[in-house]
């Protein structure tokens, strides 16, 4: 029996997601256990489909137990975001890690994850060859990193039609969750994203996410806040430049105007995130993992009972840092959806 990991963030759920997880080779007494963010990707997006309804998809496609990833742990960069993944994966102790890769060459990214440490990975010293890869590999090295001392096989599974920011629908049926989410106003999106799936995509109201910011960057700078990426402060005092001196920004637009070549859009959002929910590092590492199951099987729920692996269903009556912050960005996703009941106070779903 293979105990088979994945990671995925679905955001939405479409036809390469579907190729992904019909490639990996799962026979029927092996189980999956995939560990998917929640409202907050490793861009930094916010997800336009809410964690139980990527549950659901997963189920549907063959997963036995779905773990979320929470918010502020996804909201990382590369490195930090495998390696809170992985961790959760190891719970569960897993002997097979599936990701996607563009090169399809472990060897090759082998290579860069052994002469990466997590230093050199965050700043980009090995760029040459940083800069040839696209996300999947960079994340696949984070990976790879981070099983480097288990016994865990890695498999790559190849992507197909790398259309991350094209604009065309030219290219074939497989397009990125990048240009769906941006021609969500189209009709002929959804045939892009997997059955079912179009008519529960989220619009995302970004009117209230300004005015947090807002607030919440003055407090920032003005307490003793360990906010992540806060050693990069000139970024902080740099948004808060632009604000003050732009009356009638929007939150694109700052985001745009912020950027350069050593702090990209997803770096930006990530850390705009982590200003608007007051997240403090220090918190975050002292803070212990928890396992909030979204869905699984009987086979899935067999083995967490035979293992006596510990795990939750809802975040209520909860005291841990990370699973507070979970609820707060809970609570913000329902104000800009609309959505009727708050995610993480629903049960799994059983399949």
């Amino acid at each position: 029996m293979k105990i088979i990991g994945c990671i995925m963030e679905i955001n939405p759920p479409h036809l390469g997601h579907q190729y992904f997880l019909e490639q990996i080779d799962k026979k029927d007494d092996d189980l999956l256990v995939v560990v998917v963010s929640g409202v907050l990707t490793q861009r930094g997006d916010i997800s336009v489909i809410n964690k139980h309804d990527k549950a659901q998809f997963l189920l549907d496609m063959g997963a036995d137990i779905v773990i979320n990833l929470p918010s502020i742990l996804a909201n990382q960069g590369g490195y930090y975001f495998a390696k809170h993944a992985i961790n959760l994966l190891k719970h569960f102790k897993i002997t097979d890690l599936y990701f996607g890769s563009e090169t399809n060459d472990l060897e090759y990214l082998l290579t860069l994850s052994n002469i990466t440490n997590d230093h050199n990975f965050q700043q980009g010293i090995y760029k040459n060859q940083l800069m040839e890869l696209k996300s999947n590999d960079i994340l696949g090295i984070g990976y790879l990193r981070n099983i480097s001392d288990t016994n865990i096989t890695p498999h790559l599974i190849k992507r197909i039609n790398n259309l991350y920011n094209q604009n065309t629908k030219s290219a074939g049926t497989i397009q990125s969750a990048t240009f769906i989410r941006n021609h969500l106003d189209d009709s002929e999106t959804r045939y892009f994203v997997a059955d079912g799936i179009f008519d529960k995509i989220k619009v995302i109201n970004n009117e209230f996410i300004l005015p947090l910011l807002i607030t919440n960057l003055d407090y920032a700078l003005h307490n003793d806040l360990n906010i992540f990426l806060s050693e990069n402060k000139e970024l902080l005092y740099k948004l808060d430049y632009y604000i003050k001196n732009n009356s009638n920004y929007s939150l694109d637009t700052l985001i745009k105007d912020c950027s350069d070549k050593n702090n990209s859009v997803h770096k930006l959002r990530r850390l705009i995130n982590n200003i608007i929910f007051l997240v403090d590092s220090n918190q975050v590492q002292n803070s212990n993992y928890y396992l909030h199951v979204l869905g699984l099987t009987d086979l899935g729920r067999k083995y967490i009972k035979d293992n006596k692996i510990n795990i939750i269903t809802s975040l209520k009556n909860n005291d841990n840092y990370i699973a507070n912050k979970e609820i707060m960005i809970g609570k913000l996703y329902q104000t800009l959806t609309n959505e009727e009941y708050h995610q993480d106070f629903i049960k799994p779903i059983i399949k």
